[in-house]
């Protein structure tokens, strides 16, 4: 903690800190702020492109595992269509 490191200038004023918290801070200089300000704003930009990656890969998986289950599904009925042909001609050579 912050307020630690400098005890002395605290103790020799008669005030013990508990907690410490800031809520605003405000360059000395202009030229410092522009630059934190553009610093803020391409870390913003980044955080938002790589949620809309995020979220395009999202929807990227979800459309291969759509595809997936559309396939798996196809396999079952071709399966079934099997069956039912070898059903099909059992009754048929059956019947003869």
């Amino acid at each position: 903690n912050v307020h630690r490191l400098d005890d002395g200038f605290y103790a020799e004023r008669g005030v013990k800190i508990h907690s410490l918290e800031v809520t605003s801070y405000r360059c000395a200089d202009e030229s410092t702020a522009k630059i934190l300000q553009q610093i803020i704003q391409e870390t913003t930009n980044r955080m938002n492109k790589l949620q809309q990656q995020e979220s395009a890969n999202e929807v990227s998986l979800q459309k291969i595992r759509g595809e997936i289950d559309r396939e798996q599904a196809k396999g079952e009925l071709i399966q079934a269509q099997i069956a039912n042909t070898n059903a099909t001609a059992k009754m048929e050579g059956l019947a003869e």
